[in-house]
């Protein structure tokens, strides 16, 4: 069955990110590496001289003591059934490592003619070994890939991760120290820049390795023992077999730098030594017209430099097993197995869930069901709850007035649109009555437009010329009636005045 980027990407919906780190096995110790996503947690086991040898496995019990007891302090020993996937380093096994060209080819081609380069290239018989490549870059000047092989001790390997597997482990990759020092200078070298090449001078418990890095990417890498130096088991370097190692190290790399980039030039050399940064930095200064620069890391966290080459494991560990290209000696194998033993932890993980939540879920409605119960009974001592007669009452009553208020409403809009349509009339009428000097003393009005006032007049001609000017606004009124008989005299000389009624229909009402 294979999985591939859906998987991840199901995964990553689900918040279901794997748990990966780095694990460097060294001849002295074993160390772990993770990034939790705020600060990277270190954790190592001590093992006994004679346990491991050149990265041979001497003592394998002591060996699997020393991982179970690195297993149960990352898990804190609450599950110790839990398989722990890491990114393998065998920091001091020999691993022989060259670089190769090729034309730019893609797809079964390309790995075709990888797979006969390596046959060739291959120090031992193929059963002998595992072998690992990668595309480092391409060269500027032919135009060719530049591809990054290894080569390292399959029987080695295999009970390593027979170890690994024994004591809850699941190598998810399995690389070496040269690769993960150029990973972590890419990454979190102070100073360094990817578009430059760097020498790279390490020494730990292990012995003294010598590197070329090239636009951030391992090129070629020289690796003495300590054992190999001394010509004895003594554990104590003297300075003179220090200095002439340093020496012959640095001139290695530079014949090999030299004879297939000669117009590169080395940027500076990072010096990685503990306390023999300052020596090693003298030394290559008296010794080469190079640069030298203590390799510091630019993060926050103070980390020793013992766990660099770890370091640099835990950083590949960050990578998706899709998205990594870097060497690696199990193949696509064991980025299967790791992918179904995640599924699994996934699948298992959810089996937990999915009940936990049916039983939060029953709590949570057992609880709404006794809060509903509660606020209903609360309701029910309510009076108007309890009668239903006196709410109905209420509602009409609520009824009642609102069409009250609706018809107070309409009987105001009704108003004012009279009060609109009447205002030009009164007017005329008034203009009319001063003109001819009659006096309104009331007037009637209704909606059929009928009109009726009473009103006086100095004269009777007042009256009818008041009257003919009614009759002459053709265009407003019509139907004007004075009867004479309504025509009375109401006063004496010289207060001689005369009281009449009148009536007329309005024709138009020129409220606009």
């Amino acid at each position: 069955m294979q999985f591939g980027p859906f998987y991840e990407k199901f995964l990553k919906v689900f918040k279901a990110k794997p748990f990966v780190g780095g694990l460097e096995i060294s001849d002295t110790a074993i160390r772990f590496t993770h990034f939790d996503g705020k600060h990277w947690q270190l954790l190592s086991e001590r093992l006994l001289p004679g346990v491991v040898d050149a990265g041979q496995i001497k003592k394998y019990d002591d060996f699997l003591l020393g991982l179970k007891k690195l297993h149960a302090g990352i898990t804190g020993g609450t599950n110790g059934g839990r398989r722990i996937s890491v990114v393998t380093l065998l920091s001091s096994i020999p691993i022989y490592s060259q670089i190769f060209m090729l034309p730019v080819i893609s797809g079964e081609n390309l790995e075709k003619a990888i797979e006969l380069n390596l046959q060739v290239l291959s120090p031992a018989d193929e059963s002998q070994n595992y072998a690992g490549w990668q595309i480092v870059g391409k060269d500027a000047t032919t135009v060719n890939l530049e591809i990054l092989t290894s080569f390292i001790n399959r029987s080695i390997v295999d009970e390593v991760n027979k170890a690994l597997k024994d004591a809850g482990f699941l190598a998810v990759a399995f690389e070496f120290r040269a690769l993960a020092l150029a990973r972590l200078m890419r990454e979190f070298g102070s100073g360094f820049d990817r578009e430059k090449s760097y020498l790279m001078l390490s020494l730990d418990a292990s012995g003294l390795d010598a590197l070329v890095v090239r636009r951030g990417e391992l090129y070629f890498e020289y690796f003495n023992f300590w054992r190999d130096l001394l010509q004895s088991d003594e554990r104590e370097v003297p300075i003179s077999i220090f200095e002439s190692a340093v020496v012959r190290n640095i001139n290695q790399v530079l014949n090999f730098y030299n004879q297939h980039w000669p117009g590169d030039r080395i940027a500076e050399v990072f010096v990685s030594a503990g306390d023999l940064n300052k020596e090693s930095e003298r030394i290559i200064g008296e010794n080469f017209p190079l640069a030298t620069r203590e390799f510091t890391l630019k993060i926050s966290e103070s980390i020793s430099y013992e766990w660099f080459i770890s370091l640099g494991a835990g950083l590949r560990a960050l990578v998706a097993r899709s998205k990594d290209k870097d060497i690696n000696f199990l193949g696509h194998e064991a980025q299967e197995e790791f992918r179904k033993d995640h599924l699994m932890n996934f699948l298992d993980f959810w089996r937990l869930l999915i009940p936990a939540s049916f039983i939060i879920f029953l709590g949570v409605f057992f609880a709404a069901d006794l809060f509903l119960g509660k606020t209903l009974g609360v309701l029910k001592m309510d009076p108007i709850y309890q009668s239903p007669d006196a709410k109905i009452q209420e509602l009409e009553l609520l009824q009642a007035k609102a069409r009250q208020f609706n018809n107070s409403i309409n009987i105001i809009r009704a108003t004012r649109s009279q009060i609109g349509q009447r205002n030009p009339l009164l007017e005329k009428l008034n203009a009319l009555s001063g003109a001819n000097n009659v006096k309104i003393t009331r007037l009637n009005f209704d909606q059929t437009g009928s009109v009726r006032f009473t009103g006086e007049a100095p004269t009777v001609d007042a009256i009818s010329n008041f009257r003919k000017a009614i009759e002459a606004a053709s265009g407003d009124f019509k139907e004007v009636n004075l009867p004479f008989s309504e025509i009375i005299k109401t006063g004496t000389p010289p207060q001689e005045a005369f009281s009449f009624s009148m009536s007329f229909l309005v024709i138009s009402s020129k409220t606009n």
